[in-house]
């Protein structure tokens, strides 16, 4: 149940999603599976489990890819940053851990940032589809509008020559 995740109780929350996830498959409910690839993902990112969350955020994201949904994709990129970049700041805090040596932090990094950069291009292609599609909106009205004004011009037309029509009968 996705109140076991707002109450933190994140164990009680992947089995509910996962069951979730797994209903949502064999039934090829697009939404539904996005949204538990996603919250199976933060949860085990709640408990500190960055491969784990890792592991789903790409679910996430490959899913969403297969589905052409760009803002879900936007999303899942969001997320994998988000979690790189945490799990960073813990290997970071790790005083075991000799970062000269090891170079999985470095790559960790450049994860966060080959995520972030994905985000902000998806971004970047939301915005642009959202201008051609208020812009198309836009000329759709403007259209819609004309073609009102011709319509109203038309009727008034007709009724001139309705009006001229009733009064040249008038007269003859």
């Amino acid at each position: 149940m996705s109140s076991s995740f707002s109450k933190g109780n994140f164990d009680d929350a992947i089995k509910y999603f996962s069951l979730e996830l797994r209903e949502a498959q064999s039934t090829d409910l697009r939404e539904d599976i996005l949204y538990c690839h996603r919250f199976i993902g933060e949860c085990y990112f709640s408990k500190n489990e960055f491969a784990t969350s890792e592991k789903h955020h790409l679910n996430f994201l490959k899913t969403s890819q297969e589905y052409v949904d760009d803002e879900r994709t936007e999303q899942a990129y969001t997320c994998l940053a988000h979690t790189y970049w945490v799990w960073l700041s813990y290997l970071q805090d790790d005083v075991l851990h000799d970062a000269e040596r090891d170079q999985f932090p470095r790559e960790i990094c450049r994860r966060s940032l080959d995520a972030a950069k994905n985000s902000l291009l998806m971004i970047e292609k939301l915005d642009y589809q959202l201008k051609i599609d208020m812009k198309n909106k836009h000329n759709f009205k403007l259209k819609d509008l004309e073609k009102r004004q011709q319509d109203l011009a038309l009727k008034r037309v007709r009724a001139y020559i309705n009006i001229g029509t009733d009064r040249y009968a008038m007269f003859w």
